[in-house]
């Protein structure tokens, strides 16, 4: 057995090597020692740089599998991608932000607009305009008030004392036909005669026998504690309210039963202009022709007229807030211009209310009604104006009312005194819009009417507008029935 064992040891070790190795071999050994010792090197560097190969594999690999949660990304320089929810919050509140920066640029540029309107505006109207606190402000806070006036004022065109020429011979001539408390008929008082008694007896006391506050508080007695409580508050807010939303239990009171007796608790008498105006578009809105006829004449007109007469202008929320009572018609003239005219105001408050009715598109029927009111009350020096506005606004007008117009001006020309241009200038608008719906009788009367109250200038143009073109147009008229 032991020979079997040599003879493999001796057939292993006799055996040869492939046939390229010993190509390569002999080639080698032809080469000679330097060309074997480079081979030996390559095949060194070829070991080395597969186990470096190898190595990093196994790197890369073992980064690989520690990166699963965080992709590498090499899109726009970013080295990881975002979760989608945290995109979209990221992205909502980048435009935020954008949003806000946007407004703090508009305001920005806001007031720097009203800056410079309000200096424009201090230097049109010099430094008088300073002493001008709004209606109802304590000395604290009139200051600040008049800024905040001037601001409103910059923003607004104040064009209608350009519209009528106020002079002072004007102003007396409409003084003489300003009707006195004495001259006034009691049994056709205005519903201006009775707010202002009512006014009267509350300063006075006449009805309890104590003071205004007593009054108030016997008023505040007979409502419920927390809302007297409540709208004690809003009457403090509404001293103070310069712009956005009014409380909302004041937003509540035109749907009340009471809602006089709850407005009174809000003392109107010392609000800002500008919660005027916002208190007149709540009313104005909310309630019918009937009660908003009764919160203007018994709120927003002692206003407007205390206004006009401690400044001598009107402020621009309380001119917006006239605007807005507009359109309201049948109130606006029950409540506002026909009281107004009853009164006996001033050209000055008359100039102010005729812009505001200058200013707005009032249905015919509204102003047919309002005219002939004018045309059979008092003459009062200041009603011409208003008639003249509402001429010049074409209204096609029934018979009714060109009749009671006709009558109003031979009625007022029979007066001893001599008339203002006012009623000059309402004549010759009546003459040029109506001109040819007057009948003959009509002109024939208001021939007598120019006789008795001529005037220099104005007189001339009216009967030419009255006679002359009425004359060529009857002609016309003849001509095309003859043929």
């Amino acid at each position: 057995m032991g020979g079997k064992v040599k003879a493999s040891r001796n057939m292993k070790a006799g055996r040869h090597d492939p046939l390229e190795q010993q190509i390569a071999l002999a080639a080698m050994k032809a080469a000679g020692p330097l060309k074997v010792i480079a081979e030996e090197d390559d095949v060194a560097a070829e070991d080395e740089a597969l186990v470096l190969g190898r190595t990093m594999r196994k790197k890369k690999a073992k980064n690989q599998e520690g990166a699963k949660t965080k992709a590498s990304s090499t899109v726009y320089g970013q080295k990881e991608f975002v979760d989608p929810r945290m995109t979209e919050k990221i992205l909502k509140t980048a435009r935020e932000q954008q949003q806000e920066e946007e407004a703090e640029e508009e305001e920005q540029a806001e007031e720097a607009e009203e800056e410079e309107s309000e200096d424009e505006a201090d230097n049109a109207s010099g430094a008088a305009m300073e002493d001008f606190p709004p209606l109802g402000f304590s000395a604290g806070t009139a200051a600040s008030t008049a800024e905040a006036d001037a601001e409103a004022d910059a923003e607004a065109s104040y064009d209608y004392l350009d519209e009528s020429k106020i002079t002072e011979e004007d102003e007396r001539i409409l003084a003489m036909f300003r009707p006195t408390p004495a001259a006034k008929d009691p049994a056709n008082k205005t519903l201006q005669d009775i707010i202002m008694e009512k006014i009267y007896e509350k300063e006075r006391g006449v009805s309890n026998g104590g003071s205004l506050e007593a009054m108030q508080a016997q008023h505040a007695s007979s409502l419920d504690p927390k809302v007297v409580k409540v709208y004690k508050g809003v009457a403090k807010v509404l001293e103070n309210h310069r712009s956005g939303q009014l409380p909302k239990a004041f937003k509540i009171i035109p749907t009340l039963r009471n809602w006089e007796d709850i407005l009174f608790l809000t003392e109107p008498e010392n609000w800002t202009p500008a919660a005027m105006f916002a208190a007149t578009r709540l009313f104005s809105s909310n309630l019918p022709e009937r009660l908003a006829q009764r919160f203007f004449a018994l709120v927003l007109l002692p206003c407007v007229e205390h206004n006009i007469e401690q400044y001598g202008r009107l402020n621009y929320h309380y001119y917006q807030a006239l605007l807005k009572a507009a359109f309201k018609p049948a109130a606006f003239y029950r409540g506002l211009l026909l009281p107004l005219c009853g009164s006996g105001c001033s050209l000055r408050k008359a100039t102010i209310f005729a812009s505001v009715l200058a200013k707005t598109s009032i249905p015919m029927l509204h102003s047919s009604v309002a005219l002939m009111k004018l045309a059979q009350m008092h003459y009062s020096g200041v009603s011409s104006l208003f008639i003249r506005v509402l001429l010049d606004k074409k209204y096609a007008l029934p018979h009714k009312v060109l009749d009671a117009l006709v009558e109003h001006f031979v009625t007022t020309s029979e007066d001893d005194r001599v008339l203002p241009v006012l009623w000059h200038q309402s004549l010759l608008t009546f003459a040029q819009r109506y001109k040819s719906d007057l009948t003959p009788q009509d002109r024939e009367q208001l021939k007598h009417v120019l006789r008795k109250q001529p005037h220099g200038e104005i007189t001339a143009e009216t009967r030419r507008e009255i006679f002359v073109q009425s004359s060529s147009s009857d002609q016309q008229g003849a001509d095309m029935e003859m043929d």
